[in-house]
């Protein structure tokens, strides 16, 4: 699976529309979701999956340090997935400077771990970005919940369906990027 760069990325979550934010390149986010947006939106998870919850800001200036903490009501896998207020996807955990996406039932987990030399950074485009908190249970991966093209990477074919017997749990945040006053 590939990975996008950690650092500057621009991070918000899910279900808000945020009309006549500028995005990077001079363009404006009219809160219109384009096709990733709306694949991220859409999903839900069969039977209503199990509990996931992140804590976050709703809104963050270019620059400043972002954090989550995600508890999760099963042992599992945890991927957070974002979709930028210009429509580009990336997984952002796991990622290469930490691998490792176990999360325990009801253990709180904070990303990046307070230690980390890695870590998150508000940048454009500026406007609504969508984060998708993933658990995986099992041996399940992102790519056996998510449809091919929602996947950066993804080596599953494009012409096979998403398993529905999957058990897996979903939490959604919309987070608002702007630019830093001067």
């Amino acid at each position: 699976m590939m990975y996008t760069p950690l650092r500057h990325l621009g991070i918000c979550a899910l279900f808000a529309l945020f009309a006549g934010c500028q995005t990077g390149g001079g363009t404006t986010d009219s809160g219109e979701a384009g096709p990733n947006r709306r694949v991220l939106e859409a999903l839900e998870p069969p039977g209503g999956g199990f509990e996931v919850t992140a804590s976050l800001a709703s809104r963050y200036r270019v620059g400043d340090d972002i954090r989550f903490t995600v508890t999760s009501g099963r042992t599992g896998k945890l991927w957070i997935v974002q979709v930028d207020a210009g429509d580009e996807r990336s997984v952002l955990y796991p990622n290469p400077q930490q691998r490792d996406n176990t999360i325990r039932a009801g253990q709180p987990l904070q990303i990046p771990p307070a230690r980390a030399k890695w870590g998150f950074d508000a940048a454009p485009p500026l406007g609504t970005t969508v984060v998708a908190f993933i658990v995986t249970t099992g041996t399940d991966r992102l790519d056996d919940v998510l449809p091919p093209e929602a996947v950066p990477g993804s080596s599953q074919p494009k012409g096979l369906s998403v398993r529905k017997d999957l058990f897996w749990g979903l939490a959604r945040h919309t987070m608002i990027i702007e630019a830093r006053k001067p």
